[in-house]
């Protein structure tokens, strides 16, 4: 490489990119052309950066390329400010024009096997005239999709040639345009990409994979985010948003957008040569020919990106990386829509990783959570009523052999495999294996076994025959393995995919390191299970598996339910009597036991026919079932529907049910949950793109939005105080001042208790609690003293809950509650209220002052903008103690609170929550009873709450991250499963992360009990008395039930403040409205470390290309009408 002239007559036409030499006066003038706000100095000697965000400046060097200038840039975020597209053009042809390193006499490196001609069967996205191609119908229809589809032009743009009638001449921009970079960005085909040439040792993909920010990033990781996920999610995101549109992925017709400075953006571009067809017209070989280019670019792209050298750092195992790829392609492909499913039915090589869950199954399945919740609520209120349960036979499950059992032969060996118990005791130690064959009696068994086999000692042959290749139905579509399934040469090959293997071996099985998301497919009937256990533990309820026949069939079932992941589950050996079936007899001696209200039952298809039980709902569990229902796509038609036959019982095929409502196909929507454990962490969406679009609110723009809420609150708070004081006639003139204390105090609680504060029933604070708290104050014409606890700290700690430590959008909506609280008591009394806010950040655990601190001072800016000054206190409560009960009552606290929290630990003795957690946490409720000694009540009750708090401060702990590992994606693997420690494929890092996170959760708790202990005995309830007192937690008789965001589930410091589609400020966990594809708000009011708020994508509007100011723009119709929400 010379750096002469290559492109053309000009003087200097030294392409501005990679390892070309730097010309500084060239590179100065791009800089203050394209407003990046720095320049360069020192071309006579070692060349600095200096402007802005550089500091003193920033040296590149003494012969310093573009790479470095470029990578210095985006290193300190600065991107092109001004749009030039004579500039645009000219990176993109000097990037096409790349000259090729492979001799003319043998094919390029990457030059891709050829699947037949799908271009001949899967006609293109136009159709030629003349010497030039003319946009097609269906094509016209696929552009206009990432224009009107706020989630898919996330990932996928489109782009037309600069010459119209030239296919392979550069590409123009990008549409719609990136509002992340203002000075527009560059589309470069893919082979040009993947390709390398004189000027490049390495191909142009490591030039833009080490050209990333995220520094900290593995370089693999960085790939799969920005060149897999986005073609995945196009692929798929065609298919399920209206009208459908499946797309060829070919290499030679695809493109990734850049920016100025050779960043990718996270987009891949779409040419009009694309073959475009509606998912509804497609036929089963346009289908397979479809998804076998998308595996096609899957692999160039992976092979070229495995030849690239990187950094020590950076490098990853083959087997690691390729793990890595396959859980992307599973993620992305998991949990379709049903349409979307049926299309993708026939035989591919991707055809393993297509996953749905039947909208029937789904109903039914929540449908038996939804009853166990309402018979847990009526269980609170009457213990004499017996616990929810749920009834499953185990070889429903698919997870042991059906018994095939002649009538009348009960003694017989009920098992068609009688090796696959043999083989699984054999390999057991001779003492365990001796504690495991225990001489069993007759009857019901429901003891827990103490151990848990590691993986490798249960053979393949312990699952069902239904799992087995032999036994799935023939696939009239399935024809012998074609060379096109397994893979060019280099990359990810694929193998030959028959129908009836499981999806884990389509691609190279994964490493112990990145297994840890490993979600199972539809083809096993167990798929679900262990998240259905937990789903009706966590509702209150109880599951209870049956299995028939021998101790050795016992031992053999406790095996596999520990290594399906349900290792503490309730399990009763059924005798072989061959009386009915084995759930039928188990619900008949259950009901004989008591305690037990049994809610529904699961068995396999023949054996459900036959039960007849009152007040059960019978549900058939069938592994060769109709569902997941999915079409059959003929080799020469269009995909038809099949009939479901009646059945007579309810069918499901497993266990799964969807991790979004069905709602949530249509629109982005909150999840409207209560915790972490109701969330199905493991199947929510990454959607790193999402930051790319984020919304920057000017200030004006936030002041505005804000005016609406205060606008809105001010009027419900005037229509509350007319509406209390007609009731109470409270602005009559009355002589007596106790009839006029009675009224405003009246008028006062009929306040309090509308529907927009109120949380909970109005019967816990009657009018005389009112009465009792408020008459003092009122009689002396004072405000009311108002005391509420909480904003200790944005729970930001794992980023699934909060994307930052600062309140947001949600706790500035509280505190317009609070002032529409104010303005409505002050229409019935003058004076009106004052709160008292105590916060206890470091009260309950400890905490950095500075993080209480900065959350503290923003917490009262926000209270002062919406005009609270005069009316609200923000303190400790450990200082207002001090204050209150003395320093000498006060000093007393840590001897205290050392003895308990040791009375605590000694009743805890010997429990390790990292064996078996569940079970672990279960035994801690059976010590409560057994408590004597000093402390034994105040222990007993701390006992007795020890559980739910652990369950709770799990999800409010810091995640241990490893270097190098994205901080979200790492807590997702880490939650996705946590209480599970037993399983062989998890990586060390990841079980020592989960064993960090119980560990803190328990000692969390420990701390927390014994901190609510001794506030008690310091008598800390008197700090509130005598004024009213807010509760936003549990509420008790005598208190005020309060809610900030009417409708949320959360607090507004439990998550992250958002803006739903109806303009309602509310708040949800950010790995959900991640999930959904909410996109973050940035606004002067926090800065740009935190978004404000999360905001529909459907309302981020695209800015006019050439704008100079990044990012999207919030439409102002969601803006004006933002408000709270009533109830």
């Amino acid at each position: 490489m010379d750096g002469r002239s290559r492109l053309g007559p000009e003087e200097n036409t030294v392409p501005p990119f990679g390892t070309w030499p730097l010309d500084v006066a060239r590179a100065d003038s791009v800089l203050v052309e394209g407003e990046y706000g720095v320049r360069l100095s020192g071309r006579d000697g070692p060349v600095r950066l200096v402007g802005k965000r550089a500091g003193s400046g920033i040296s590149l060097g003494g012969a310093p390329t573009w790479r470095e200038l470029y990578r210095t840039l985006i290193r300190l975020r600065l991107t092109r400010g001004r749009r030039d597209p004579a500039w645009l053009a000219l990176l993109t042809e000097a990037l096409e024009r790349i000259p090729d390193d492979s001799s003319p006499d043998e094919p390029p490196r990457h030059e891709p096997p050829r699947y037949g001609s799908p271009r001949d069967s899967f006609p293109r996205g136009g159709v030629r005239q003349g010497g030039a191609r003319r946009p097609g119908s269906a094509w016209s229809r696929f552009a206009g999709m990432p224009a009107e589809d706020p989630i898919i032009r996330m990932h996928c743009a489109t782009a037309e040639p600069r010459v119209p009638d030239d296919a392979v001449a550069p590409l123009g921009e990008p549409t719609p345009a990136h509002p992340a970079f203002p000075g527009g960005t560059i589309a470069v085909r893919l082979p040009t990409l993947l390709r390398t040439g004189p000027t490049l040792p390495h191909p142009l993909l490591g030039e833009v994979v080490g050209n990333r920010f995220e520094r900290g990033e593995s370089a693999s990781r960085y790939f799969l985010e920005h060149f897999v996920r986005p073609l995945l999610r196009a692929f798929r995101l065609a298919l399920e948003n209206p009208p459908g549109m499946l797309f060829t992925p070919r290499v030679e017709n695809l493109a990734v957008e850049l920016s100025p400075e050779t960043q990718a953006t996270g987009r891949f571009v779409v040419t009009p040569e694309t073959a475009v067809r509606e998912a509804r017209e497609v036929t089963a070989t346009e289908v397979r020919d479809g998804v076998r280019e998308l595996v096609r670019t899957l692999q160039e792209l992976s092979a070229t990106f495995e030849r690239t050298e990187f950094g020590e750092r950076d490098r990853a195992g083959r087997g690691e990386f390729r793990a890595a790829m396959r859980q992307v392609i599973s993620a992305e492909l998991r949990d379709l829509e049903t349409g979307s499913a049926d299309v993708l039915s026939g035989n591919h090589p991707l055809r393993g990783f297509v996953h749905t869950v039947p909208a029937e199954q789904d109903e039914l399945l929540r449908r038996v959570l939804r009853t166990v919740q309402e018979r847990t609520r009526l269980r609170r209120w009457n213990r004499e009523l017996g616990q929810p349960t749920v009834v499953i036979d185990l070889e429903s499950c698919g997870l042991v052999p059906e018994r095939t059992v002649p009538s009348g032969q009960a003694g017989s060996d009920p098992f068609r495999n009688r090796s696959d118990v043999e083989t699984v005791l054999r390999s057991l130690p001779r003492e365990e294996r001796a504690s495991r064959c225990r001489p069993g009696g007759v009857g019901p068994e429901s003891h827990r076994s103490e151990n848990v086999l590691p993986e490798d000692s249960l053979p393949e042959a312990s699952l069902s025959e239904a799992s087995r290749p032999e036994n799935y139905p023939s696939d009239p579509r399935r024809s012998e393995p074609s060379p096109d399934e397994s893979g060019g040469a280099g990359g990810l090959r694929f193998r030959s995919r028959e129908s009836h293997r499981l999806a884990e071996s389509v691609w190279d099985p994964p490493t112990a390191e990145l297994a840890e998301l490993n979600t199972p497919v539809t083809g096993k009937v167990g798929s679900g299970l262990p998240r259905f256990v937990w789903d009706i533990r966590d509702a209150g309820g109880r599951v209870v598996f049956c299995v028939p026949g021998s101790e050795r069939h016992y031992d053999h079932a406790r095996v596999v339910l520990d290594r399906a992941g349900v290792p503490e589950a309730d399990l009763i050996r059924v005798p072989l009597t061959g009386s009915g079936p084995a759930t039928e007899w188990t619900v008949r001696r259950l009901r004989e036991l008591g305690d037990t209200d049994v809610v529904a039952i699961f068995d396999t298809e023949s054996a459900a026919k036959g039960i007849e039980l009152s007040g059960v709902l019978t549900v058939a569990v069938s592994p060769r079932g109709d569902l997941p229902r999915q079409r059959d796509g003929r080799e020469n038609g269009a995909a038809e529907s099949r009939a479901v036959p009646d059945r007579g019982v309810p069918v499901i095929s497993s266990f799964e049910t969807s991790p979004w409502r069905r709602s949530a196909w249509s629109q982005p929507v909150l999840s409207n949950t209560h915790s972490l454990e109701e969330l199905q962490i493991a199947s929510l969406r990454e959607n790193r793109s999402s930051w790319r679009w984020a919304v920057r609110l000017t200030r004006a723009e936030t002041e505005s939005m804000i005016e609406s809420v205060l606008d809105d609150a001010d009027r419900a708070a005037d229509r509350t105080a007319r509406g209390a004081t007609v009731k109470f006639a409270a602005d009559e003139p009355v002589a007596d001042p106790a009839e006029r204390t009675r009224r405003t105090v009246g008028a006062l609680h009929h306040v309090l208790t509308r529907k927009q504060f109120l949380k909970g029933s109005r019967s816990n604070y009657l009018l005389a609690d009112m009465h009792r708290d408020a008459d003092s104050f009122v009689a002396r014409d004072e405000p009311v003293e108002v005391m509420l606890l909480g904003f200790p700290i944005k729970q930001s700690l794992n980023r699934l809950k909060a994307c930052g430590p600062l309140p947001d959008i949600a706790e500035l909506g509280g505190l317009i509650r609070l002032r529409e609280l104010q303005r409505a008591a002050r229409g019935v009394h003058p004076p009106g209220l004052r709160f008292n806010i105590l916060t206890d950040g470091r009260h309950f655990r400890p905490r950095p002052a500075s993080v209480t601190a900065a959350y503290t001072r923003k917490l009262r800016e926000y209270a002062s903008l919406v005009g609270l000054d005069d009316c609200v206190s923000i303190r400790e409560i450990d200082s207002l103690a001090t204050e209150r009960l003395g320093r000498e009552v006060t000093a007393r606290r840590p001897a205290m609170y050392e003895r308990f929290r040791g009375s605590l630990e000694s009743a805890l003795r010997g429990l390790d929550i990292t064996d078996q957690p569940l079970r672990t946490l279960d035994r801690v409720r059976d010590r409560a009873d057994a408590r004597v000694g000093p402390d034994a009540e105040s222990v007993a009750r701390s006992l007795y709450l020890f559980r739910e708090m652990v369950m709770s401060m799990v999800y409010s702990v810091p995640v241990p991250t490893p270097t190098g590992t994205d901080r979200f994606g790492w807590a997702r693997r880490v939650y996705a499963d946590v209480y599970n420690f037993g399983d062989s494929r998890l990586s060390p890092r990841l079980r020592q992360a989960r064993v960090a996170v119980l560990r803190r959760a328990w000692h969390n708790a420990i701390r927390y009990l014994s901190t609510m202990q001794v506030d008690e005995e310091l008598g800390y309830e008197k700090l509130l008395d005598p004024r009213v007192r807010l509760t936003v937690s549990a509420v008790t008789k005598g208190r005020c039930g309060f809610t900030y965001l009417g409708g949320s589930g959360l607090l507004p410091w439990q998550g992250t403040g958002v803006l739903d589609s109806r303009g309602y400020v509310a708040v949800d966990f950010a790995v959900s409205l991640i999930d959904q594809g909410f996109v973050p708000a940035f606004s002067p009011l926090l800065g740009p470390s935190q978004p404000l708020m999360m905001v529909p994508p459907q309302y981020a509007r695209l800015p006019s290309r050439g704008a100079r100011t990044p990012g999207a723009l919030l439409d102002g119709s969601l803006r004006d009408r933002a408000r709270l929400r009533r109830k």
